[in-house]
């Protein structure tokens, strides 16, 4: 494989930089010699080693507790997962800082080139985005394979300003005023269901065999504070080859259908009208504190859950027959949202 991909970006600018080079060129060597070498290249690495805390989010795969996340009102971006390695620019009046994921780079650890590119093209950065993180996908080879001429490139994704992220739109937006290449998108519109987001799911627009998988952004819940608003589905095919870093999760179509199901279900008995007549009750028998908007989520369950099914079960209980046992989850996730909204 590395003699192919080698073979396929030999001609390639940042070529030299890349570790499937590095790999092929000690292909004779044994197993011991090889590691003997990258001990000593790393450890003559290490005075350059600046680590960073980087402030973008951790986009969490999906798992069976994300499946609310969206409602049909979201404006949603489903983009494409590049496998690269994660990367940005801050450009200033004075210069431009690069980032690794976990490292600021230089000329010593430049991230398979990522430096080099840096300092090649920044000046294609007006000056009205300066002091923006600009975030994207250094392509360079990994699991899925992409034509040759994809490699070597930066591929915007994200932008952050004073700890904020902007809008898909504006990202784009940007990424063509600088000259630089935008992350491919297969849907922008309305959520319409996770069935609908699997369809994208080992697709590539970047050309090759095979995608990674899917980065879905909602933008109707940009930067909320207690709510998930970016998620990533990768394929199975690059889950198993992923095994050193713990299973990652693909969404099961039917039993988030049938969640769903139940949620909407929850939803039209743990009515706003009906939480709000029981809390005040609570409140009243001096069995809720009056500030109960400062009681974390769990203490306010324990204090409301029960008195909530309890109202169901006298005046729904064919309703909450039909979602069984995953009623009191669903009650609780339906009353914190709605204790929320209460002013």
């Amino acid at each position: 494989m590395s003699e192919k991909m080698c073979e396929k970006l030999k001609d390639n600018v940042y070529f030299p930089y890349f570790d499937v080079k590095k790999k092929h060129d000690m292909k004779g060597l044994s197993r011991e010699e090889c590691m003997q070498i990258f001990a000593k290249m790393n450890e003559e690495r290490k005075p350059f080693m600046h680590r960073y805390e980087n402030p973008f989010m951790n986009i969490p795969s999906y798992a069976d507790k994300f499946f609310g996340m969206f409602s049909e009102e979201d404006d949603i971006v489903v983009q494409e997962k590049i496998d690269g390695s994660n990367s940005h620019i801050h450009v200033t009046k004075d210069g431009v800082t690069c980032y690794g994921n976990n490292y600021i780079l230089n000329e010593k650890n430049h991230l398979q080139g990522f430096w080099y590119w840096c300092n090649n093209h920044f000046g294609q950065v007006p000056e009205q985005f300066y002091d923006l993180d600009i975030y994207g996908e250094w392509l360079v080879p990994h699991h899925c394979e992409y034509p040759a001429e994809r490699y070597g490139e930066f591929y915007v994704f994200d932008v952050m300003e004073d700890g904020c992220y902007w809008t898909q739109d504006r990202v784009k937006q940007l990424a063509g005023i600088c000259g630089f290449a935008y992350a491919p998108v297969f849907y922008e519109g309305k959520f319409q269901s996770w069935k609908h987001l699997m369809t994208f799911v080992g697709k590539t627009a970047l050309g090759g065999k095979k995608g990674e998988g899917i980065v879905v952004k909602n933008q109707s819940r940009l930067n909320a504070d207690t709510q998930q608003f970016y998620i990533k589905i990768v394929d199975v095919e690059f889950q198993e080859t992923r095994h050193s870093r713990g299973k990652i999760k693909t969404v099961n179509v039917d039993r988030v259908e049938k969640k769903k199901n139940y949620m909407d279900l929850t939803a039209s008995i743990v009515t706003e009208a009906r939480v709000r007549k029981i809390l005040f009750k609570l409140v009243e028998d001096g069995e809720l504190p009056s500030d109960w908007k400062k009681l974390e989520d769990d203490d306010l369950l324990k204090c409301v859950r029960g008195a909530v099914i309890k109202d169901c079960m006298k005046e729904e209980k064919e309703t909450v027959d039909k979602i069984g046992n995953a009623f009191g989850y669903f009650c609780g996730e339906q009353i914190i949202k709605i204790a929320k909204t209460i002013k």
